[in-house]
């Protein structure tokens, strides 16, 4: 798992730049320092085995004007504290934009470590600062994508569960934290849906790299999950009422999103395109969403997991969007059938600045290839 405990208190790389951070069931980390690390031990969702224990719950909420339970919680009042910490993130956000121009949300992909992401981050907002010349403010998504950083600076959870050495289990490790990290993007998209609704602004900007594309895709449409979830997990129950109740209808400003090596299958994805609220299906409704595609054949990371086609899209989850052109000329054509070809757009990453292959999956890589400008620039130009 990926634990934003400490980080959460941590200041935004800039004076112009906000963070956020969601735990593996999409729940806000909030801006309290938390104690008692004895909650890795729990087999439930990060912040709720936290708040689980009155005592660790009240420290929390005293900070949040809540009131304090004698109990233990229950899950109204965990929602309650979640709700008040994104009120909170809210007023701050909501305060910047009436001093800045543009509002850029970014969002990584799987197996990073808030420190793996301080410097792409930190450069994402100076190449884009570069280009536009204009006063922009940032979000910095961070989700819990996992880690397979399994030899050190790992909890006594993380070592249960991914296991001390390398080689062979490190491999298999990725597998494992590959699949959870998938129905972890979609928990945390939905919670990011409501918080980018509420922004206070009539124009937003999102950039993601890997699979943070399946986290801007569930921010923006309800995605159905491919797995069977027939007994779902605390997470997956909630994710499901969100989707089926129509709890959390998706944000209605304008929105261009870019996508960079986006780690998610295309057509399965986009299936669900036109699904705004349960059930909804209207290509108007989907007219002030704009998608430029950061695709490269040569990225080593998407590539293998599409080695066995769709057997192993089956079992190790689809990336056939960043890498096949297949794939991208079917939701291209999506597009098109519904009237809009002008809000699709595709810009290749294939090759380094030398003509060389671009192999590396990294996001850094991609910030450093020669069409990163031309990409961003699309971007931000709709």
């Amino acid at each position: 798992m990926a634990y934003y405990g400490n980080e959460s208190q941590r200041p935004a790389f800039s004076n112009h730049s906000i963070n956020v951070f969601f735990d593996g069931s999409g729940y806000v980390y909030p801006d309290v320092a938390l104690e008692d690390m004895d909650f890795f031990e729990e087999k439930r969702p990060l912040l709720q085995a936290y708040y689980s224990e009155a005592s660790r719950y009240n420290r929390v909420a005293e900070a949040y004007g809540l009131p304090p339970v004698e109990a233990v919680p229950d899950t109204d009042a965990i929602e309650a504290l979640n709700s008040a910490v994104k009120h909170l993130w809210l007023e701050q956000v909501n305060a910047e934009l009436a001093v800045h121009d543009r509002v850029v949300v970014l969002v990584h992909g799987y197996n990073n470590t808030y420190h793996e992401l301080i410097g792409p981050y930190s450069l994402f907002q100076n190449r884009i600062d570069a280009i536009t010349g204009t006063n922009n403010f940032y979000i910095n998504v961070f989700w819990d994508g996992l880690t397979d950083n399994t030899a050190k600076d790992i909890s006594k959870q993380e070592s249960l569960f991914y296991g001390e050495t390398g080689g062979l289990r490190a491999g298999i490790n990725n597998l494992k934290i590959w699949r959870r990290a998938q129905h972890q993007a979609l928990f945390a998209g939905m919670e990011l849906r409501t918080l980018l609704r509420r922004l206070q602004t009539d124009s937003l900007t999102l950039v993601s790299h890997s699979l943070g594309a399946r986290v801007v895709a569930s921010t923006l449409f309800n995605i159905e999950p491919e797995d069977d979830w027939k007994k779902p997990s605390v997470a997956q129950a909630r994710y499901l009422a969100a989707i089926s109740a129509d709890q959390h209808p998706a944000p209605q400003q304008h929105i261009s999103v870019g996508m960079m090596a986006p780690a998610i299958g295309g057509k399965e994805t986009f299936d669900d395109y036109f699904i705004r609220e349960n059930a909804a299906r209207s290509a108007a409704d989907s007219s002030d969403f704009h998608f430029t595609i950061g695709f490269n054949t040569n990225d080593e990371v998407l590539r293998k997991f599409n080695l066995f086609g769709k057997k192993s899209a089956n079992f190790l989850g689809d990336t056939s969007f960043g890498t096949l052109k297949n794939d991208v000329d079917s939701v291209h054509t999506l597009f098109r059938e519904n009237g809009l070809e002008q809000r699709f757009d595709v810009v290749d990453f294939s090759k380094t600045f030398q003509g060389y292959p671009q192999n590396k999956h990294s996001m850094i890589f991609y910030l450093d290839n020669p069409n990163f400008d031309s990409f961003i620039k699309q971007v931000l130009e709709d």
